[in-house]
């Protein structure tokens, strides 16, 4: 760590530096400040005489000056203008991981506020004042702020304003940030990562990659600098932040710019101005939630999380339940739910929610309750783009993505009385392979033999079981399907489990959940049976017909109708 002797600058008017390390640190003070083009002072150019005619000199001297009025005085400042030597990639990387602990354990740090005017009379400075000074829309001015413990804030004469503690209400009104957290009673680690984030919306950089990097120490996480990266360094930020946090509430950011063009994004922020709506945001104790381990890819998030089923507006759609809510439905035992697409195989992208006509709505988020849900392991994609690959160039606007993922796809549709469609006792296994929102099993190109198994029931009670596979012979792909009824089969537990258990934990083969259908004497080809209703009994019926599938698979698309009588 490379510091200025203040007693140098004050008596000789000469900036000399002393150089630091390991824990053999003395007391210093630090400035803090916003950057004004062409007068800083650099450390290459600090022995000049021209350096002496630069703004930055003043306010470095100035800082000098108090830290020596101090008792006792405080022998050594350290300014970001002159005291990192950005000639050298090493020494640049490890300020800027290290900065917020050098802010953090200074003794003091001086706030230089270069537009505001000293109130007239004893009055305090009040919220609006600070509002309109540059310092407070800044990226890197964030960790200033919040890394020390005392700081004090001075107008443009450097008449003293007040300290951190006596402006504490209004600065938390121009920042957003609570009091106990500018009082340092309460830590960052116990404030939601999203609320963090929503701290540093709005504010600016020089350099787009800074906006990701002046937030390290807010999050006490490192990544390498990499200057000419842009907007993928607030990516990388993300992505260490999910490695080292279990904190689902990095997913409640709502898309800034609007694109009506495209109905699918990335689970990442483009950047912290996202968060902008989060600031109210409390976390939600879900203690029955297994925490597992959150892995990130160049492409993918792969974690495991409640994955809710919402039916609303007559549709069906997928959510990831995040561990945080607004604070006014906190009471309500509500929580943010993120809405997704299934694209493939557990696999999901971003989505808008469902909108109650054809019309294109937002990407915002949804309520969901807080009931207690077992976490699957879920595939999140991070980007658009790379998620689709080659396949994107092949894709025009009025095309789903999920036509592009899906190879082959059996789709459902039913008679308006069968009591399956009230979005409460359908459901598809393996789950891998099904897709609520459109109602159809879909099967990766590549894979020749699939099966699915739907559940047909009322209340939650299964009376019956639609068996189908899919697979390509000699002559091309066929689809055949079965009725499995509770009274059909003396073996119907046995049956029961082995698809909806068993087959779908060990993930089985096509071909050999045959070989267990015909073992407990399944008959392959009943194209109808009875089922239990609460007013009695009724005879369910399917039938299954090749269709155009455009626009939802790919290739060979069938639809199974299902119907009552």
């Amino acid at each position: 760590m490379r510091l200025i002797k203040t007693k140098k600058l004050v008596d000789d008017d000469t900036i000399s530096f002393e150089v630091f390390t390991g824990s053999n640190i003395p007391p210093y003070v630090t400035l803090s400040h916003t950057w004004e083009k062409g007068q800083e002072v650099s450390y290459a150019n600090s022995k000049s005489k021209a350096a002496r005619t630069k703004k930055g000199y003043k306010k470095i001297k100035k800082t000098c000056e108090f830290a020596r009025k101090q008792r006792p005085p405080i022998e050594y400042v350290w300014v970001d203008t002159c005291c990192i030597d950005k000639s050298s990639s090493a020494e640049l990387t490890e300020a800027i991981n290290s900065m917020f602990k050098w802010y953090a354990q200074a003794k003091y740090c001086f706030v230089y506020l270069c537009d505001l005017e000293k109130p007239q009379g004893p009055r305090p400075v009040d919220s609006l004042a600070l509002g309109k000074c540059r310092w407070f829309h800044r990226g890197w001015t964030l960790q200033e702020l919040i890394a020390p413990a005392a700081v004090y804030f001075y107008s443009r004469a450097w008449d003293f304003i007040g300290s951190k503690q006596q402006l504490s209400s209004q600065i938390s009104a121009v920042t957003g940030i609570e009091v106990a957290v500018l009082d340092q009673r309460v830590p960052l680690s116990a404030i939601l990562v999203a609320k963090r984030m929503s701290w540093a919306a709005n504010r600016k950089t020089t350099r787009e990659e800074d906006i990701a990097y002046c937030l390290l120490g807010i999050f006490d996480i490192n990544i390498p600098i990499i200057y000419g990266e842009g907007h993928k360094a607030f990516k990388r930020l993300q992505e260490e932040l999910i490695r080292s946090t279990y904190d689902l509430s990095i997913f409640a950011w709502t898309p800034m710019e609007d694109d009506r063009n495209n109905m699918y994004c990335g689970f990442l922020a483009d950047s912290p101005d996202a968060f902008v709506l989060c600031s109210n945001l409390v976390p939600v104790d879900m203690f029955w939630e297994v925490r597992g381990e959150l892995v990130a890819t160049n492409t993918s998030l792969q974690l495991k999380a409640p994955n809710y089923e919402m039916k609303y507006n007559g549709k069906h759609q997928y959510f990831l339940r995040l561990n945080c809510c607004y604070q006014d439905d906190e009471k309500d035992e509500k929580c943010l739910a993120v809405p997704m697409r299934k694209i493939y195989s557990q696999t999901y992208l971003r989505a808008r929610v469902l909108p109650l006509s054809t019309e294109s709505t937002t990407f915002g988020l949804m309520t969901c309750p807080l009931d207690e849900m077992g976490p699957q392991t879920l595939v999140l994609l991070t980007s658009l783009t790379q998620s689709l690959g080659h396949r994107s160039l092949n894709m025009d606007q009025s095309q789903d993505i999920t036509a592009l993922t899906r190879f082959a796809a059996v789709q459902f549709e039913s008679h308006p009385e069968f009591p399956s469609w009230d979005g409460q006792s359908l459901e598809g296994f393996p789950r891998k392979s099904w897709d609520v929102q459109d109602h159809l099993f879909f099967s990766p190109r590549g894979s020749s033999s699939n099966w699915g198994a739907v559940s047909l029931g009322e209340m939650g009670i299964t009376s019956a079981i639609f068996f189908c596979y899919w697979y390509k012979q000699s002559t091309g792909w066929d689809c055949k399907g079965t009725l499995i009824g509770i009274d059909d089969n003396h073996n119907w537990m046995d049956v029961w489990r082995e698809l909806f258990i068993t087959a779908q934990e060990f993930d089985y083969r096509a071909d050999y959940v045959l070989h267990q259908l015909r073992h407990y004497e399944v008959d392959m080809e009943k194209r109808s049976t009875r089922i239990r209703r609460q007013s009695g009994t009724a005879h369910v019926f399917f039938t299954i017909q090749k269709s155009n599938g455009r626009g939802i698979c790919n290739e060979h698309f069938w639809k199974v109708t299902i119907g009552i009588k």
